[in-house]
């Protein structure tokens, strides 16, 4: 495998620890995966956070909190 790819899942691997430290609640990793990419997508990321509430991984409020945070646009 190449050093600089190891290197920057690392990094994500990283991001995404820091980022659950955050929370008082699990996010499940195909969700924080999806967060801690350079420029995720906001649909696919409000998709999974949907996906893990119908799967009982996520509550509604946790998934309230997440999509507040992460799935709106920043300017409005």
């Amino acid at each position: 495998m190449d050093k600089n790819y190891l290197i920057e899942e690392l990094k994500l691997i990283e991001k995404a620890k820091t980022l659950q430290m955050k929370f008082d609640f699990k996010i499940p990793k195909y969700v924080l995966s999806e967060i801690v990419l350079p420029n995720y997508s906001k649909n696919n990321l409000c998709a999974l956070i949907n996906l893990a509430v119908m799967n009982n991984k996520l509550s509604k409020h946790s998934a309230n909190i997440l999509k507040k945070n992460f799935c709106k646009n920043k300017k409005s």
